[in-house]
């Protein structure tokens, strides 16, 4: 069985490498970007992700070929030397083929949930276009599948994309631009919501029996409980004032734990609750619903963007007292003076203190 590979460049419709020429583009950069931002992802260590960087140093190495893919060896290769250790170095070609294959569905997968992050790290490095995932198919014998990333214009996964880049455009002096990043480090229950908790059908209604219904059964039993004391007098009171005391304090506790949930349906966004936080109390959850996203979900987010003012990190994090019943910006660096507003639509914000 022949199995020599022709090697001779394919035509097609998008290369990269004189596109980039032509318009100026810079292509390395913008394959640096990506993989700078896959790094971010709480997927990163996965081989679907290694596959995606893979293609973006392959391209970088040769970007003259960017355009025209990378077949399954190649890329073995290149996720060889990412991870430090041999990936199916000891397969078949076919064998290969079939991995690369199979870590490339899992990427196509995984790429939609990544659209809006992506969107942010290419606006806030001044990338005009957005990076998708094709493959070129094969034909047979000797003319393996190549797989690239291309650069378009403009990204049709991104909902109202024009209208949201044209907001980001206008941003000026002492203004922040917020990008969401994923939930790492999570428990089993904030895993759950990092994901994306589906709010339809039955899903629905478990979230309700979870989260509400113990907090209303609460709320009705305190209720009997004092018409019960009210009927009783105050000669008969002092048998129940050790129940009254455990029952307030698990009531409160109870409200402490849930009352997060209960401004979701009304504000959108939120700070998550303290079982769901991190030592950064940097954990939000926002409510996702059509037309801007496919489903809607609550999910388990976290907000971030660079201080214009220090260049030091900044994260979307209670208003506390000052800016009560707000999320707001706080720079690592300084986070009393270096504040600033936050909107989780726009995802700009703006200086709080005056000059």
């Amino acid at each position: 069985m022949n199995n020599s590979v022709d090697n001779s460049p394919l035509p097609h419709k998008h290369i990269q490498g004189t596109n980039g020429v032509e318009t100026g583009f810079d292509l390395a950069k913008s394959f640096f970007c990506l993989i700078d931002c896959s790094n971010d992802w709480k997927e990163h260590d996965k081989l679907c992700v290694s596959l995606l960087q893979a293609i973006c140093q392959l391209s970088i190495k040769q970007i003259d070929r960017c355009g025209l893919g990378f077949d399954s060896w190649e890329i073995r290769d290149e996720i060889s030397s990412l991870r430090a250790r041999a990936w199916a170095g000891a397969d078949s070609r076919d064998e290969v083929s079939d991995k690369v294959r199979k870590q490339w569905k899992a990427l196509e997968d995984l790429w939609p949930k990544k659209v809006e992050i992506i969107s942010s790290y290419t606006a806030n490095s001044h990338i005009s276009r957005f990076p998708v995932l094709e493959k070129i198919e094969g034909g047979g014998t000797g003319r393996p599948s190549r797989y690239l990333v291309n650069w378009t214009e403009q990204s049709d996964l991104v909902a109202d994309a024009s209208e949201i880049n044209s907001r980001k455009s206008s941003i000026t002096n002492g203004q922040i631009k917020y990008v969401c990043e994923d939930i790492v480090d999570a428990g089993f229950i904030a895993r759950v919501f990092a994901k994306g908790y589906e709010l339809s059908s039955w899903r629905r209604w478990i979230f309700i029996l979870i989260f509400f219904i113990p907090m209303f059964l609460g709320y009705c039993y305190a209720i009997l409980l004092i018409f019960h004391l009210k009927n009783l007098g105050s000669s008969n009171f002092a048998p129940y004032i050790g129940s009254i005391s455990i029952f307030g304090i698990a009531i409160t506790i109870l409200w402490l734990s849930l009352r997060k949930l209960w401004f979701v349906p009304t504000r959108k966004i939120t700070l998550a609750p303290w079982w769901m936080q991190s030592t950064d109390d940097d954990r939000l959850l926002e409510l996702r619903k059509p037309p801007q996203y496919p489903e809607r979900i609550l999910v388990a987010v976290r907000y971030s963007g660079h201080c214009p003012i220090c260049g030091g990190k900044v994260y979307a994090k209670s208003g506390e007292w000052e800016f009560y019943g707000r999320i707001v910006g706080r720079c690592d660096e300084a986070p009393v003076e270096h504040v600033f507003s936050f909107d989780h639509v726009t995802k700009i914000g703006r200086f709080l203190r005056p000059h």
